[in-house]
This record gives C-alpha cells, sequence and structure tokens, in this order.
C-alpha cells in the first residue's frame, strides 16, 4: 500500500515481446468479478418466515467459509444455520467446486427480489433502529438453481430439508 492506502503492484517478471500484439500465439487475458450467470432459476418455498437480520450473519458466514477457499465435494453440500436463517450451497456435479461470497449475495439478493420481503411496515428503517436488528424484518426461504454450474444457492427456515435431491 501506498502512503494513501491504494494498493501498489511490483513487476514479478516480464514476458518477452517475442509475438506482435495481433498475432495468433499472442495471448491476453480480462479478470472480472464472477457473480450469478444469466441461467439462474429463481424459486420461492413457504417453509416459514426467517428473521433478515439471521439470514444476513448466515450469508455472511456461508461467505467467509467460500472466500477461505473451501470447496464443496461432488454431490454434496453446505449448510450454515444462524438461529431461523440456514443458508446452503448443493453441489449437483461429479467434482468439487469453489464459492465465494460475491456468489452467495448476488444469489440471495435476487431470490429476495423475486420473492419479497417484508419489514412488518416499517420503510424508514429497513435493517436496525439504534443499531439493533429490527425483528418485523422477515423473508420467506428461496433458492436459484444455476443450471450452467451445476449448483444451488438458498436459504430457508432452519430445520427445512434442504436438497433433498442430492
Amino acid at each position: 500500500m501506498d502512503e494513501n492506502g491504494k494498493p501498489t503492484f511490483t513487476l514479478t517478471h516480464q514476458i518477452d515481446d517475442q509475438f506482435p500484439p495481433n498475432s495468433p500465439q499472442a495471448r491476453s487475458s480480462e479478470i472480472a468479478e464472477r457473480g450469478v450467470p444469466g441461467d439462474a432459476s429463481l424459486n420461492c418455498v413457504n417453509n416459514g418466515l426467517i428473521y433478515d437480520y439471521d439470514l444476513k450473519n448466515a450469508q455472511s458466514m456461508l461467505g467467509q467459509w467460500c472466500d477461505a477457499g473451501n470447496t464443496v465435494w461432488g454431490s454434496s453440500l453446505k449448510i450454515v444455520q444462524y438461529y431461523t436463517a440456514s443458508t446452503y450451497l448443493c453441489n449437483y456435479s461429479g467434482s468439487s467446486q469453489g464459492c465465494s461470497s460475491e456468489e452467495v449475495y448476488s444469489a440471495g439478493n435476487l431470490t429476495v427480489a423475486q420473492c419479497g420481503k417484508s419489514n412488518g411496515g416499517n420503510d424508514a428503517d429497513p435493517s436496525y433502529h439504534n443499531g439493533t436488528p429490527n425483528w418485523n424484518i422477515v423473508t420467506p426461504g428461496a433458492y436459484d438453481w444455476i443450471g450452467s454450474w451445476d449448483k444451488t444457492y438458498g436459504f430457508d427456515k432452519t430445520g427445512a430439508s434442504i436438497c433433498s435431491n442430492l
């Protein structure tokens, strides 16, 4: 980091310029943030309402687990529970898959947008009131089946049947 808190980079090695930039042998790559692809199938479930505060904590815990470099084995799942909320990742492929907090939150935001959220009439302060959770905010369970990845991200009421077709 420099004196302004911005990241600095150091050149560790240089690729030689043996190929002209437009030749077929030249290579390039781009790095982009990975979100949920467009083939996600969003589904709402009605196993009971989940407190939003609990859902946010469960999603955060799953996201941290993913960002630590963990993988979900083929044909298995990872569930994180926080009081009323369970958030999960089901891997239907035959091989291990990684995950990320960005995927967890992207899938969660898509499902909440489709399935709805109730804030008990308190539109002024949707998540917290004076630093404490607003327990009136609830959401139904939901999941995203992502066919191109052969996995599902979702959340539901703790104790609900999850990934029962694995």
